[in-house]
């Protein structure tokens, strides 16, 4: 089975992060299941999906930044360049988005880049 990773630099310490996607998992409307879960450092999800098994981030901290990676075990390759841009995506999209409120930002007035 094909796995995706892509990983991106956060201006937030691990902490804000891992509240942005413990909120991001708890309001997904996929049939998960968490399968591995260490606070503030990996969080592994399997999922009920007919494209996918699974998906995933681990996050490590560098100084002032986090570098968080985010991982899809995809069930078939097809379209792979499209899936792997997709990852870019998504990750660029937590960047803004957590960088917004970690600048105090309200979440409710975030607008997407």
């Amino acid at each position: 089975m094909p796995k995706f990773e892509s990983n991106i630099e956060i201006r937030a310490p691990p902490k804000k992060i891992w509240e942005v996607l413990e909120n991001i998992t708890l309001a997904s409307k996929l049939n998960i299941t968490i399968t591995d879960r260490i606070e503030n450092e990996s969080l592994s999800l399997k999922v009920n999906h007919p494209d996918f098994n699974g998906y995933g981030y681990i996050l490590k901290e560098k100084g002032d930044m986090t570098e968080l990676s985010y991982w899809v075990d995809y069930k078939i390759l097809k379209h792979e360049k499209i899936k792997k841009r997709s990852l870019t995506t998504i990750l660029n999209g937590l960047k803004n988005f957590i960088e917004h409120l970690e600048d105090g930002g309200d979440p409710d007035e975030y607008i997407a880049k």
